[in-house]
């Protein structure tokens, strides 16, 4: 393997391990958003 070839794998396992940590990142702004709306939920019907 040359230089550039091994920079090249290099960028790819990088590229690699930073994908699980945005998904991971997507997921936990979403159930923040989503236990957000339960208790706005709750808040509501509690008024009713």
């Amino acid at each position: 393997m040359n230089y550039e070839e091994l920079k090249e794998l290099l960028k790819r396992i990088e590229f690699n391990k930073t994908e699980p940590e945005t998904l991971i990142k997507l997921i936990e702004s979403a159930q923040s958003k989503g236990e957000k709306a339960q208790r706005e939920l709750r808040r509501l019907r509690k008024t009713n």
